[in-house]
């Protein structure tokens, strides 16, 4: 309707429909801000893992109350491998870059289904929901326990951090006057 109290009426509704946009995102914030703290997955899913759905009970209605997790990934190669990176990572022996290298020759990939990266692999080993911890600004930046389980157990990932911080040094191996890879 192009006269005056229709153009009025168009944009009456058009802002009550931004409000009720406004009020609806404010309400799924709240509710992911809530479960966050509560140690559910709010997110899409980080490498190794899928997103599920956890049920903590039934409405009066018979309906399944369902809460976001995290599952490990239904390839049984990738989690293996996930899991054997970050023990491999926690003994302190090997760079970054040797452990990235060789996850990815043996096939472990990004979420997004790429080549895994020593910056990938860096972020992997830094994120503490590889631990069954969660950690963001809806958590205040503090850990708490997931209601899921991680790739390793919260103390491992403690230590994992402790070995990338320079903690815990590569042991030397003693030189060999007669090493077999050079016989001259």
């Amino acid at each position: 309707d192009d006269t005056p109290s229709g153009e009025a009426m168009e944009s009456f509704l058009a802002i009550f429909a931004r409000m009720d946009n406004r009020m609806r995102s404010q309400r799924t914030i709240a509710a992911e801000i809530t479960m966050t703290k509560e140690g559910y997955w709010c997110r899409p899913a980080p490498t190794g893992f899928i997103n599920a759905r956890l049920q903590i009970g039934m409405t009066c209605d018979s309906k399944a109350i369902l809460r976001p997790i995290l599952k490990p990934n239904p390839d049984k190669k990738q989690w293996e491998l996930l899991c054997y990176g970050l023990r491999k990572q926690m003994t302190g022996l090997y760079k970054i870059t040797e452990v990235a290298k060789e996850l990815a020759a043996k096939g472990l990939v990004s979420r997004e289904g790429n080549r895994l990266s020593p910056q990938t692999w860096t972020k992997i080993c830094r994120n503490p929901v590889y631990g069954g911890l969660l950690c963001e600004q809806w958590t205040d930046y503090r850990l708490i326990p997931a209601k899921f389980d991680g790739a390793i157990s919260a103390e491992e990932w403690h230590e994992l951090q402790r070995v990338l911080n320079g903690g815990k040094k590569a042991v030397k191996l003693p030189r060999q006057r007669l090493n077999p890879a050079f016989p001259l």
